[in-house]
């Protein structure tokens, strides 16, 4: 019974150890399999930036045409704003709806021509017109004609020429040119298609005055176009723009042809544009540029400016 004991005693006691054995090898394995499964971690170096002159330098000029950029549309914003107070037309037959008024003109007069031709005595009056003021090609007659048509600008270009500046005569006069020049071009009509052959010549040279003085402010316009811009002869090529507001100084296009006259003779003015929708004048000038004496030079001139805005 004693030695039955012992040996039961004996397998319990070998169980546990061996129970006991097999698990810490159990352990021990899967401590090691994670051990060397987990790779080991590795620091990052951290990266110093070092910023040169030369970025330094290429952010500066970024953040000046951001700046430029926004300063610049600040100015359009607020030229925008100033088209309706300040804005001008010139009233030239390139312009919008300027041919439509034109043609309404002519129908209309010549309608009223023919309604006054039925009347008798008013058809004999008309007659007498136009054989004692047109069929003796009276100058004076078609210069007054031409002069209207085009706004007095002959006569503006006289006072432009004496520095007195704009006289407003395209205000006044440009709103009713389609009229007057509807009404000239049937009186050349009427005037080449009464009479005899004889005064050809004549005729000839009283609708080469009344055709050039009535379309003046094109010839102009189309002048200052061709004409270019002054060119600058300078070292430094740093520029910088202006917008200066041209308030009534300028309103025809001798006004404008002056002007443009004006900066062409200033050698420090890159380029320029006169707009007459916005009422400004807008200039790029070298960074040497007194804005003072081109002030003063446009004052001479008849044109007094301000100064609207700078970038």
């Amino acid at each position: 019974m004693y030695n039955i004991n012992n040996a039961i005693t004996r397998t319990i006691v070998c169980s546990v150890l061996l129970f006991y054995s097999s698990s810490n090898n159990n352990n021990n394995r899967v401590t090691a399999f994670s051990v060397h499964s987990v790779p080991p971690l590795r620091r990052t170096p951290r990266r110093t930036t070092t910023t040169t002159t030369k970025e330094l330098q290429q952010q500066q000029q970024q953040q000046q045409l951001t700046r430029g950029g926004a300063l610049l549309a600040q100015s359009k914003k607020e030229t925008n704003v100033k088209k309706v107070v300040n804005g001008k037309q010139l009233y030239l037959v390139t312009d919008e709806g300027f041919i439509t008024k034109f043609v309404i003109n002519m129908v209309g007069l010549t309608f009223g021509f023919a309604c006054l031709r039925s009347i008798p005595s008013l058809r004999q009056y008309g007659t007498q017109l136009i054989t004692n003021h047109l069929l003796t090609t009276n100058n004076v007659w078609w210069f007054g004609l031409g002069l209207a048509s085009s706004s007095c600008c002959a006569i503006q270009l006289i006072l432009n020429a004496l520095s007195v500046g704009c006289a407003g005569f395209n205000t006044i006069l440009g709103p009713i040119r389609p009229t007057l020049l509807s009404g000239t071009l049937l009186m050349q009509i009427a005037f080449w298609y009464t009479g005899t052959t004889t005064l050809f010549r004549s005729k000839l040279q009283s609708s080469l005055l009344v055709g050039i003085l009535s379309l003046l402010p094109e010839l102009l316009t189309i002048w200052t176009k061709v004409r270019s811009p002054a060119s600058v002869s300078t070292t430094n090529n740093k520029e910088y723009a202006i917008a200066l507001e041209m308030g009534k100084s300028v309103g025809c296009a001798a006004c404008v042809t002056t002007v443009k006259g004006i900066l062409d003779n200033i050698q420090t003015v890159v380029n320029y544009n006169v707009s007459m929708e916005t009422g400004t004048l807008q200039l790029n000038l070298t960074n040497d540029t007194d804005l003072a004496t081109i002030l003063k030079t446009l004052d001479a001139g008849g044109y007094p400016m301000k100064l609207l805005d700078a970038t």
